[in-house]
């Protein structure tokens, strides 16, 4: 299988995670190509390698990360400082990098 870029991947968990806070719902793959400006094919050859490395979930058209899979519509969200932000980014680039 060809090389997945780490930044790709990056920006399709950080689409995931941004577009559930907002709508309370997963993307669909349209959506998520259409964010991270990459083809429907692409992204769903990603959120299967993503899915098989244990980087997120992927099945049936249902995607959960670790941050959907904690996050309840009940709650007010607040926003996660830059620190906490960079730190959640290092821990989710680490975690790839060791499933390789």
């Amino acid at each position: 299988m060809q090389h997945k870029s780490v930044d790709v991947i990056e920006a399709i968990v950080k689409t995931v995670n941004d577009f559930y806070i907002e709508n309370g719902r997963t993307p669909s793959i349209s959506e998520i190509s259409q964010e991270v400006k990459r083809s429907r094919s692409t992204v769903h050859s990603y959120l299967v390698e993503m899915n098989r490395k244990k980087i997120l979930r992927y099945h049936s058209g249902e995607i959960e990360t670790p941050l959907t899979e904690k996050v309840d519509h009940t709650t007010t969200l607040s926003p996660i400082s830059s620190h906490r932000r960079q730190n959640a980014k290092t821990i989710q680039r680490s975690a790839f990098l060791h499933t390789k």
